[in-house]
């Protein structure tokens, strides 16, 4: 159940990141961050997907800072 839940809410939030942001490739190191974020929130017991999915983007935003940061 909760890969399940962290699969839907991981898809979700990437499919609202990749409408904001579409010079992102739709397969990378983000997403695959993405997603083993959102499954470890899952393994320490958050199972809400609207809960992960916004914790999803605001990771995804975080990563971005980093990113822009180190430029």
């Amino acid at each position: 159940m909760a890969d399940r839940t962290a699969d839907i809410a991981a898809d979700s939030a990437w499919r609202s990141y990749l409408l904001l942001h579409s010079e992102v490739d739709e397969i990378g190191d983000r997403c695959d961050a993405l997603r083993h974020y959102i499954a470890d929130l899952c393994e320490a017991g958050e199972r809400n997907p609207d809960t992960l999915q916004k914790a999803g983007l605001v990771y995804l935003r975080e990563l971005d800072q980093e990113r822009m940061k180190s430029r």
